[in-house]
């Protein structure tokens, strides 16, 4: 009877003392557990750092470009810019998610952004350089022979001049008065340009026009070389157009700057990784008492901002 009381005995402080270890070892996973914080997630990216390169060519003719019988010309430009980027991407969601959206964002507005950008200002309120190189040649009639009026190069950088940009929605093809749009979300590049800042005394345009001219169709050529305005913009091209045209009742044509692949751009947007780059080409032609073609090719490199 001894024998098994001192064994109940023994077995009860055996099971205390594995309780309180137990016990012990339960709080220490869980001191630890709280000491590593809770798991944060991932933050979403809406803001976007990146360059803009223009190519723009242009033809005109009187009164037309195959056919010119008092003035012919043809230039060529190429500008850069940094920017900074912002992504609207509530827009994106809410278009994919209802039809109703879409077809209102179509009709209702003349553009939809889903993207904006602009030349930069940096941390100490200073501007980002836009760079330009432009030539262009001026031909007319001198005893019924075509001559070289003037040609003309130019090379500079502006830290008052601002390239914008958006990605907005591609309304569709207009043909006099009829429009017609896709069901589904397409996306067209637009680029304008603005020159407030060079209102202003502390910006300014530094460059230089060279080449040579004729003071009269059948004068001699001349070199020349001068100072651009320091207060005018620099050429740098440009498409505000968010829906094709073919009027045949304007004589006029727009193709925008249609973006490829739609539905990878709307992934990139709503989770950028990396780098991601937009080729797009565009073109504008009107014809009256001349008739005039813009050729726009332009190359768009987003990536997150730091």
């Amino acid at each position: 009877m001894k024998t098994n009381i001192l064994k109940i005995c023994t077995l009860a402080i055996f099971l205390v003392i594995q309780f309180n270890v137990f016990g012990e070892n339960c709080q220490n996973t869980i001191v630890k557990h709280e000491a590593a914080g809770p798991v944060e997630a991932k933050k979403k990216i809406t803001e976007l750092v990146g360059e803009i390169e223009i190519t723009e060519v242009t033809k005109s003719g009187t009164p037309t470009i195959s056919k010119p019988d008092t003035e012919k010309s043809f230039s060529e430009s190429f500008a850069t810019s940094p920017l900074n980027i912002t992504i609207l991407d509530e827009r994106i969601k809410q278009i994919n998610k209802s039809k109703e959206v879409l077809a209102r964002a179509l009709s209702e507005t003349d553009k939809f952004e889903i993207a904006i950008g602009k030349t930069p200002i940096d941390v100490n309120g200073m501007p980002g350089m836009v760079k330009s190189e432009a030539t262009s040649d001026v031909y007319g009639k001198c005893e019924d022979k075509w001559v070289l009026t003037r040609s003309e190069r130019i090379k500079g950088t502006s830290n008052g001049q601002d390239i914008l940009i958006t990605i907005s929605l591609e309304r569709g093809v207009e043909t006099d008065n009829l429009t017609i749009s896709s069901l589904s979300p397409r996306y067209c590049l637009t680029i304008h340009g603005s020159n407030v800042r060079l209102l202003f005394g502390k910006y300014k345009t530094t460059g230089k026009i060279s080449g040579q001219k004729r003071d009269y169709p059948c004068d001699e050529l001349k070199d020349f070389e001068e100072e651009y305005n320091s207060k005018s913009e620099l050429p740098a091209g440009g498409m505000t157009s968010t829906i094709g045209v073919n009027g045949t009742e304007a004589n006029e044509v727009i193709i925008p700057l249609s973006i490829p692949n739609s539905k990878v751009l709307e992934e990139y947007l709503l989770n950028p990784v990396g780098s991601y780059t937009i080729n797009v080409s565009g073109k504008y032609i009107k014809k009256d008492y001349k008739e005039i073609e813009i050729t726009i090719h332009a190359k768009l490199t987003l990536m997150p901002k730091e």
